[in-house]
């Protein structure tokens, strides 16, 4: 039993690095694309100082249009650098979630994880018959049972059957062989209280995994839960996000022909160029975090398939 628990164990370690793995990569690919939408705003603001500047020059536009536009760049240079530095952070660690040196760069993941069950009960129940971690508890569970019971049996008699054959060589007097069968009775009386103490020690153990195992139980519920509730979230913000880029792409239109025409300032523009952007973000975004939350039910369920399709 305790062979089969370090086997339940080391299977069960085996899918929480993958899953880590995943997450790890997903939360690099995350800051990637936060990096990627900074550096399409940052090339917008620099093409519109441009335009700007052209239009000051003309006498079609305040000085303080170009200096607010000069500085909305600079504060998203200042993002894009701290983002650069996360994202590297990300990928050593990334790195080392994967088993390798240096840093590793996360390339874009199309994968469209399939539709689960949202049951959180259905999905617990599918977790206790599969969980290799929770089948480990349970066979130490076993394992100090047993224990506690071979320590309860040392205190009666136990009968052995004994056999010797001994060979007389040189003895005229005695024959040749001699075999001898008996049984022996051996019985320890006065180790009651030792004994007792061993098996009251075994026992706690045994009480002592069964209240682990409840509490797993709970933790395992608790993942389930919030994993269910971020997908549905993710899925929610993913749909959400669509529609504002649609949106905020249409008010950028609007307001960028308005500006042109003097009809409107570069307040108006910025703020649409920065929720175009904030939406774009969001969509990207809402879609990883929807995988990231996929992968951790198919954790929760101890489900291993998953691991060989992702590319």
């Amino acid at each position: 039993q305790q062979a089969q628990a370090a086997a339940s164990t080391f299977a069960s370690n085996k899918l929480a690095g993958a899953v880590e793995a995943s997450e790890a990569y997903l939360d690099a690919l995350t800051l990637k694309t936060r990096l990627e939408v900074t550096r399409d705003l940052l090339d917008s603001l620099s093409a519109r100082d441009t335009r700007i500047s052209t239009l000051v020059e003309a006498g079609r536009a305040l000085k303080s249009d170009h200096l607010e536009v000069r500085f909305a760049r600079q504060q998203a240079e200042q993002s894009q650098a701290q983002l650069r530095e996360s994202y590297q952070v990300a990928q050593a660690r990334l790195a080392r979630a994967v088993g390798r040196d240096g840093r590793v760069a996360p390339e874009p993941l199309e994968y469209t994880p399939p539709a689960v069950e949202l049951d959180v009960d259905e999905l617990l129940n599918r977790a206790l018959s599969e969980r290799r971690d929770l089948q480990a508890i349970d066979e130490r569970i076993q394992a100090a049972q047993l224990s506690a019971d071979a320590v309860n049996a040392a205190r009666l008699p136990s009968l052995d059957a004994v056999a010797s054959l001994q060979y007389n060589d040189g003895n005229d007097f005695a024959p040749d062989r001699e075999g001898r069968i008996a049984a022996q009775l051996t019985w320890r009386p006065f180790a009651g209280g030792a004994i007792t103490a061993r098996r009251a020690a075994a026992l706690a153990q045994v009480a002592a995994l069964r209240a682990q195992r409840v509490e797993f139980i709970r933790e395992i519920r608790l993942q389930i839960e919030q994993s269910v509730a971020n997908l549905i979230t993710a899925q929610t913000l993913y749909e959400l996000a669509q529609t504002g880029i649609e949106s905020a792409q249409a008010t950028l239109d609007t307001r960028s022909a308005r500006f042109e025409a003097g009809r409107a300032n570069v307040d108006d523009v910025l703020d649409a160029e920065a929720e175009l952007s904030r939406q774009r973000s969001l969509r990207k975004i809402a879609r990883y975090d929807q995988l990231r939350s996929w992968v951790r039910i198919q954790g929760a369920l101890a489900q291993s398939a998953w691991v060989r399709e992702l590319p």
